[in-house]
């Protein structure tokens, strides 16, 4: 039996369109965020800017949800890791009574990566 000498995935085609659960795909957006929490943890602990920390952290909290949105178009991957480390947040305050971030931001996590799921089946759905 011969075998055909056509490959079976497209490589032009994988990187057009990435699949549902592609993490490199979304290695910048993780990146960033790391890079963002890491700055405001630093400069949080460090003490600098006491005036400016309000805006400097809400300016972190919309940065890390686009990016949340950003890697849920791209892929499903990083909306189900936004909820996963929410959820972590919360069992961590709920058993040990310690967290990095508050509950309200977990909550806020896990709401994001709901909405990033709903974006993720959307930009699927108007991709085909």
């Amino acid at each position: 039996m011969k075998h055909s000498q056509k490959p079976l995935f497209n490589r032009e085609e994988q990187l057009i369109r990435p699949g549902l659960f592609s993490v490199f795909s979304i290695i910048p957006q993780i990146i960033i965020c790391a890079i963002v929490f890491g700055a405001y943890y630093y400069i949080v602990q460090q003490g600098y800017f006491p005036f400016w920390i309000n805006y400097i952290y809400y300016a972190v909290k919309i940065i890390i949800a686009l990016q949340i949105m950003i890697g849920a178009a791209r892929s499903l991957i990083m909306p189900l890791l936004a909820i996963i480390l929410g959820g972590l947040d919360l069992y961590m305050i709920q058993m040990q009574g310690t967290s990095l971030i508050s509950g309200h931001d977990a909550w806020q996590l896990i709401i994001i990566g709901a909405i990033g799921i709903i974006l993720t089946f959307i930009v699927r759905s108007l991709r085909h």
